[in-house]
Parts: structure tokens; sequence; C-alpha cells
């Protein structure tokens, strides 16, 4: 019989399990604006409307491609998401914007996107991206 583990210790292992499903990055904020939970480089909270209009940047979505992928469709037409014009292409929860506006417009429209999935996936992302895919279809 073994003794539970300790409060501390499990918090730990959660963060220890975020930080290596995130690649081994970590998500960067500035202290003083942590409660409202804006990456410092943030230059502005923008919906898709407005990203529409932006030719580059970057988009930051809570939960970075997976978040995106699970928002609802309602949520994700009234949502401000946080843009830079930054290069955050090695940070996650960061999405590069044209790549962005073609996953919304898939997920909100139908238009499959034409997107080269070049990184590795969690399966339930996978799933679900073959899902939408096999609905756009038809």
């Amino acid at each position: 019989m073994i003794e539970p583990i300790p409060e501390y210790t499990r918090h730990t292992l959660k963060a220890l399990n975020v930080f290596i499903n995130n690649d081994f990055e970590e998500y960067y904020y500035n202290s003083d604006t942590h409660y409202s939970g804006n990456n410092e480089l943030t230059e502005d909270n923008l919906n898709i409307s407005e990203l529409s209009k932006k030719t580059t940047g970057y988009v930051g979505v809570k939960g970075g491609l997976s978040g995106l992928m699970f928002m609802d469709k309602n949520k994700l037409k009234k949502h401000k998401f946080q843009y830079t014009s930054v290069d955050m292409s090695r940070h996650c929860y960061w999405i590069e914007l044209g790549m962005f506006l073609k996953i919304t417009n898939w997920l909100l429209y139908g238009t499959e996107p034409d997107i080269i999935w070049n990184t590795a996936l969690p399966s339930r992302l996978f799933y679900k991206i073959v899902i939408e895919a096999k609905y756009a279809r038809r």
C-alpha cells in the first residue's frame, strides 16, 4: 500500500505534463497584465471579421490549434482573439494569421482549407480534423 500523492506534487506533475504537451515551451505573459490573460506582445483583441482585414501577423488562441478546432461555432464568431504582428511562430498558442483564417472559414462555412499539416498532432485533434474534412466533402 502506498501513500497518496501530495497536492503539491500533483500540481507539479500536471504543470510538467502541460509543458511537455506544449513542445517544451512556456506561455509568456506580463505578470502585470496576467489577470487579463493577454500576452505582453498582444497589440489588439480582434474578432474574425476584423482579423480577416489584416494581411500578416499571429493570432493567440487559448489552447492553440486544439483550442481553435474545438471552439463552439457560436463563440468562434463572437470571440475576440489576441493579435500581434510580432513573429510568434516559436511560441505555443499562437497561430499564423493565414492558417487561422483558413481554419475558421473551414469551421464556420465548410470551406475546406489548403493546409499542409506538417506538425505532430494529438490523436484527439487529428480525429477532429479528419471528421471535419469528411463533412466538408459532402
